[in-house]
């Protein structure tokens, strides 16, 4: 199981556990955050409300990635 923390409407961290990315689908859509096709997060990364992470794109641990951004494909960080 894995965790991950997602603002909620009040600007509060939320925990959520998964197994697979795709089981948040929901949660990402309200946020307006798209992650690409194998694209690697490590822990305790930051990620902002209508994000965009593209295809093979790997952001490592501790990683703030603020509101509106957008990572390219193959990016690494």
């Amino acid at each position: 199981m894995k965790t991950i923390y997602l603002l909620d409407e009040n600007y509060n961290w939320k925990l959520f556990e998964y197994s697979e990315l795709s089981e948040l689908k929901n949660e990402f859509e309200k946020r307006r955050i798209k992650i690409g096709n194998d694209a690697k997060i490590g822990d305790y990364a930051t990620i902002g409300n209508d994000a965009t992470i593209g295809d093979y794109a790997t952001i490592g641990n501790d990683a703030k990635i603020g509101d509106y951004a957008t990572i390219g494909d193959y990016a690494t960080f």
